[in-house]
C-alpha cells in the first residue's frame, strides 16, 4: 500500500471491528475476515486505487455491517432458511458486509424470476447461493445466461434447462461458469474415450448424478480413468468396461486414481492369503462398481466381522470369500446385517430341525442368501409348504431339501409352487409315476420325490415344457427319468424324432408355412421343430433363422 493507502487502512480498522464486534462471531473470525474488509475500503476510498484517500468516511453507512447483514438473514428466514446462513455466506465473500441489501435482493429476484418458469423458487436459490456466496452478488444477467445458455448447448443430448437448473442448484459455482468452458470439459472427456463407446449424451447422464464433474479439469478425470484402467489392464479391466461402470457410478470418475487404485488393492492385500486374488476381486467390482470406491478397511471389518462371528460354526475366511465374490453386494454389507440374516432364519426354523450351520452351508453354496431379508425367506418357505400342506408336504422335509439345494431359500414361493404344480399335473395326467415310498401314495410319492431331488423343482418352465412336449411326442419315459435325464439329452432325443440327427447343423426352412396343401412329411416335421425352438422349448443352435 501507498502512505495514503495506509493511512486510510488506519483510519477504517477501528470502525471495522466495532462493527464486527456487533455480530455474533469469534475473535478468531473477525480476525480472519478483517484483512479483506480493509483491503476492499481502501479500494473503495480511493475509487479503486486511482485517486487519492478522502472518498470514504468511517461514518459512512457501508460499515453498517449488523444491518446489512440482518436485513439479508430476515430474507432467508422468510424463505425457510437459516437467518444465520448470510453470516456465514459474507466470511467466505466479505463483500456481503458492506453490500447494500436492496442490491442483494434486485439479484435474487431476477434470477428467479427469470428462471421461475424452470421452476427455479426463491427457497432453492437462496440455498444455492449460502453454499456458493458469489451467487449473491454476481450479474443476475450474467447467471442466467450462463445458465440458460449451457442448458442450450446440450439439448440435444436431453439435458433441458430445467434439468441444468437442478445441476447448478446441486453444485452452484456452475452457474459462474461460461457455457463455452462448460462444454469443452464434456467435450474433451468425451472426445478422449469415443473410441470406448462413451457418448456425450452418457456423460450428461453421469454428470446430472455428479454435476460437480462438469467444473473439473477434464484433463485429470481423463487422466485418472487411464490410470486405473493401465493398473488393472492384466486382470482384464478395459477402457470400455471401466468406462461403463464410471458411468453408472459417477463418483469414480471424480475420484483420485491412486484412490481408487488403493481402494482394490488394499483389500486383495489383506485377504490374498485366503485365496482372493487380485483378477477375482476385480471381477467382482465390475459387477458391484461401489467395490471400487469403498475404503478396503470398511471392507476388511465386513468380511472379518461375519467370519469372526460364524467361525464356531465352521466358517472360515476362505469359504466366505470364494462364495461372496459370486454375490458382490455381500462385501460392502455390515457384519451385524449379514449375522442377522444368517442367525434369524436359522432361529424362526430351530424347531423343525433347521440349524445355524445348516443354513450357513446353505448361504456358502446360495450366497445371495447372506443378504436376503430373514422375513423374506422365512415366508419364501411357509408359504411353499403352506400350499402343499394337505398334499403331505412337511417343513422339516422342505427345510432339510432346501439346505441341500438353497434356490428353495431364495426363489418366489410362487415359482415353485407353479413348478410343483405342473409335476403334479403330469402325475394326474399319467405322465409320470414317482417311486413309491410314502404311505398314502399319489400326491405324497411326488412331493417325496421332489423333495429328495430338489434341483428338479428350479427347474425352468420351458424345461418343463419340454419334458411334456418329449414324453407326448415321442412316448417316453413316465418314471424318475421323465424329469431327471439331462435337458440337452431330451432336446436331441426330440430333434431325432424329428428326423432332425445332428443338433449342430441347421434345421433348414424350405418354404413350408401353416395352412399351406399337402405338406410332405419331412416339410411337416421340420415345420413343427421350428415351431419348438421358436417357442424356446429346444435351445440348441440348429436353427437357421
Amino acid at each position: 500500500m501507498t502512505e495514503d493507502q495506509n493511512e486510510a487502512a488506519n483510519r477504517f480498522l477501528p470502525r471495522i471491528r466495532q462493527e464486527l464486534d456487533k455480530l455474533p462471531l469469534t475473535e478468531e473470525q473477525k480476525d480472519q475476515v478483517t484483512p479483506e474488509l480493509l483491503n476492499r475500503m481502501v479500494f473503495l476510498d480511493t475509487n479503486g486505487h486511482l485517486k487519492e484517500s478522502g472518498h470514504l468516511g468511517v461514518e459512512s453507512s457501508v460499515f453498517d455491517f449488523k444491518q446489512k447483514i440482518e436485513t439479508v438473514g430476515q430474507i432467508l428466514s422468510e424463505a425457510g432458511l437459516e437467518s444465520g446462513a448470510y453470516l456465514n455466506a459474507a466470511l467466505k465473500e466479505p463483500p456481503l458486509f458492506y453490500l447494500s441489501p436492496d442490491t442483494i435482493r434486485d439479484n435474487i429476484n431476477r434470477v428467479v424470476e427469470s428462471l421461475a418458469a424452470d421452476g427455479l423458487t426463491q427457497s432453492d436459490y437462496l440455498r444455492a447461493a449460502c453454499k456458493f456466496p458469489q451467487l449473491f452478488y454476481q450479474s443476475p444477467d450474467t447467471i442466467v445466461s450462463n445458465i440458460s445458455r449451457s442448458a442450450e448447448r446440450f439439448a440435444s443430448d436431453g439435458l433441458s434447462r430445467k434439468a441444468y437448473i437442478q445441476l447448478v442448484l446441486s453444485f452452484p459455482s456452475l452457474a459462474a461458469l461460461t457455457p463455452d468452458t462448460i462444454e469443452a470439459h464434456v467435450n474433451e472427456v468425451v472426445d478422449r474415450f469415443s473410441d470406448a463407446g462413451l457418448t456425450r449424451k452418457a456423460y450428461l447422464q453421469a454428470c446430472k448424478q455428479q454435476p460437480m464433474l462438469l467444473a473439473r479439469d477434464p484433463a485429470s478425470l481423463a487422466d485418472g480413468i487411464e490410470n486405473v484402467v493401465a493398473r488393472f489392464s492384466a486382470e482384464g479391466l478395459t477402457r470400455k468396461r471401466y468406462l461403463q461402470i464410471a458411468v453408472q457410478q459417477p463418483s469414480l470418475i471424480g475420484m483420485n486414481s491412486d484412490t481408487v487404485i488403493g481402494h482394490v488393492t488394499g483389500v486383495v492385500e489383506q485377504f490374498a492369503p485366503h485365496g482372493l486374488t487380485l483378477k477375482d476381486y476385480i471381477r467382482a467390482a465390475t459387477k458391484r462398481p461401489n467395490l471400487f470406491s469403498s475404503n478396503p478397511n470398511t471392507i476388511t471389518r465386513n468380511v472379518e466381522g461375519v467370519v469372526d462371528h460364524f467361525s464356531e460354526n465352521g466358517l472360515n475366511h476362505a469359504d466366505y470369500i470364494a462364495a461372496i465374490l459370486k454375490a458382490p453386494p455381500v462385501f460392502t454389507l455390515k457384519p451385524a446385517t449379514v449375522i442377522a440374516n444368517i442367525t434369524r432364519v436359522a432361529e424362526r426354523f430351530a424347531d423343525d430341525g433347521l440349524t445355524t450351520e445348516g443354513y450357513l452351508s446353505a448361504a456358502l453354496k446360495r450366497p445371495q442368501l447372506f443378504s436376503q431379508s430373514p422375513d423374506t425367506i422365512a415366508s419364501n418357505v411357509t408359504s411353499v409348504v403352506g400350499r402343499f400342506e394337505h398334499d403331505g408336504m412337511t417343513l422339516q422335509e422342505y427345510l432339510k431339501a432346501a439346505v441341500k439345494h438353497p434356490g428353495l431359500f431364495g426363489q418366489s414361493p410362487e415359482t415353485i409352487s407353479r413348478h410343483i404344480e405342473t409335476v403334479l399335473s403330469f402325475y394326474d395326467r399319467g405322465m409320470f409315476v414317482p417311486p413309491a415310498t410314502t404311505p398314502s401314495g399319489g400326491h405324497a410319492d411326488v412331493l417325496a420325490f421332489l423333495l429328495r431331488c430338489p434341483s428338479l423343482i428350479t427347474l425352468s418352465d420351458d424345461n418343463f415344457g419340454l419334458r411334456e412336449v418329449h414324453q407326448k411326442m415321442t412316448n417316453g419315459p413316465t418314471n424318475s427319468k421323465l424329469l431327471v435325464h439331462p435337458r440337452y439329452a431330451v432336446e436331441r432325443e426330440l430333434m431325432k424324432h424329428f428326423g432332425h440327427d445332428d443338433p449342430k447343423r441347421p434345421v433348414p426352412s424350405d418354404g413350408f408355412v401353416a395352412g399351406q396343401a399337402n405338406p410332405s412329411d419331412e416339410q411337416a416335421r421340420r415345420f413343427v421343430l421350428r415351431a419348438l425352438m421358436h417357442a424356446g422349448f429346444i435351445k440348441g443352435d440348429g436353427m437357421k433363422r
